[in-house]
């Protein structure tokens, strides 16, 4: 055998054997990747359930958001204590996953669940909340769902193309108290979700009554009521409604004239955790880093590093000559890849987005995090760090990119100082 060829096929066997390793490591650290076995509970007062945590490292520290509302035990024993909304949160291996538990009076006969990707239906289920007085808890699937609408609406057509069932991390524990089950949800190629319809198939509804609402571009309720009533068996289902451009006032009349017994609105231990923050941000040289983990301290929030899928080093930022970063921004189309990602970027309300002022303007590299969700009815507020350049610019930038998003006045951080000024004059 020549030489060359030899040479040829060590090489071969050794990138294939690279490739390898690669991908048990990549297998190995997702299996290694903390995941909580609930996200959302429902609990009748003085009831125990206990979430458990699968892979992770080390030690679980277990908190309640409300001790007054539910407590959580060393080992994630829940345990419900007074009518309310608390928030239980797992750390392990420095990730936080977090729990809702809704704790029911147990005279309560009325429930609204509800799924929301983009928090159009979420704001639906809170009128009806409003006008019942029933226990609400979202539905939320066990692996959450694409930002990116193009791969969102792949993985809805084939959920309902292979009769996917997806797994749930939704628990009613007291279903039995319901009488009346609001359901909600928002329209997938003119049917209702296959969580919603996994998540009805769970209960024995049989006696009860089911109420559908959905929010959709222009569908409309009709071609999900046959999938509801299936879901449903045994419930007397109602006829339902699009609530998509509904007022409280006009979601009060649609219940009034179904003719059910509401529950009255009951005095409840209020969460403590109004707002759902997550503090994105990117840093080469690790001025922004700082300020971002100081506002996710100061206001509870969860904290996301934007990471360039291909990192920068000095020479990129070297202003002065034809350098990477010249290149990306005098480019209209460039758009970095990221390499992390938001896991659930649906759940969250408040996005504080930060970053370095480059060429006078945010990064392209934020352009790319932009364009990666969905930030519809979400509130953002920017924040920058510069020698000297204002955020004017970019905030103009950010609010053009993401018109369906409410895009507050940002600020520059000059200092520890400034941030702790700014922060306290933020409704937070």
């Amino acid at each position: 055998m020549k030489p060359t060829k030899t040479i040829v096929i060590r090489v071969m066997t050794m990138v294939l054997m690279l490739s390898m390793i690669m991908i048990h490591t990549e297998k190995v650290e997702a299996a290694s990747a903390p995941t909580i076995s609930l996200k959302t509970m429902s609990l009748q007062e003085g009831k125990t359930a206990t979430l458990k945590l699968s892979g992770g490292k080390g030690k679980t520290i277990w908190k309640s958001s409300n001790a007054k509302v539910a407590t959580v035990s060393k080992k994630g024993k829940v345990t419900a204590k007074k009518a309310g909304t608390a928030t239980i949160t797992a750390t392990n291996s420095k990730q936080k996953l977090k729990c809702t538990v809704t704790v029911a009076n147990k005279s309560t006969k009325t429930l609204i669940v509800y799924f929301s990707k983009t928090n159009t239906t979420k704001a639906a289920a809170n009128k009806v909340k409003a006008a019942t007085g029933g226990d609400i808890v979202r539905i939320q699937p066990k692996k959450a769902y694409p930002s990116n609408y193009d791969k969102l609406t792949k993985t809805a057509k084939n959920e309902y193309k292979n009769k996917t069932n997806p797994k749930r991390a939704t628990k009613i524990y007291n279903m039995k108290q319901y009488d009346t089950i609001y359901v909600g949800f928002p329209v997938w190629w003119d049917n209702c979700p296959r969580l919603v319809q996994a998540f009805l198939k769970d209960y024995n509804l049989k006696g009860k009554t089911v109420v559908p609402f959905c929010t959709s571009g222009g569908s409309g309720i009709e071609g999900s009521m046959k999938a509801v009533r299936s879901a449903a068996e045994g419930a007397t289902v109602k006829n339902g409604r699009d609530l998509t451009d509904d007022s409280k006032a006009t979601v009060k009349k649609w219940i009034e004239r179904l003719n059910i017994i509401s529950d009255p609105q009951p005095v409840t231990e209020p969460e403590k955790e109004t707002h759902k923050i997550l503090v994105a941000y990117f840093s080469v040289t690790g001025t922004t880093r700082p300020y971002a983990q100081k506002i996710a301290e100061k206001l509870n929030g969860d904290l996301f590093e934007i990471v360039p899928k291909t990192p920068y080093t000095s020479e990129d930022i070297d202003y002065n000559s034809d350098c990477r970063a010249n290149r990306e921004q005098n480019d209209p189309m460039a758009r970095p890849a990221i390499s992390t990602s938001v896991t659930d970027m649906a759940g969250y309300d408040t996005i504080f987005l930060g970053y370095p002022i480059w060429w006078g303007t945010c990064p392209k590299i934020i352009d790319t995090f932009m364009e990666s969700y969905d930030f519809t009815g979400k509130t953002v507020i920017p924040f920058c760090t510069s020698g000297s350049s204002g955020i004017a610019a970019s905030e103009a930038h950010i609010k053009s990119v993401l018109g369906n998003a409410t895009v507050k006045n940002g600020h520059r951080i000059s200092g520890n100082s400034d941030l702790e000024t700014w922060l306290a004059g933020l409704s937070f």
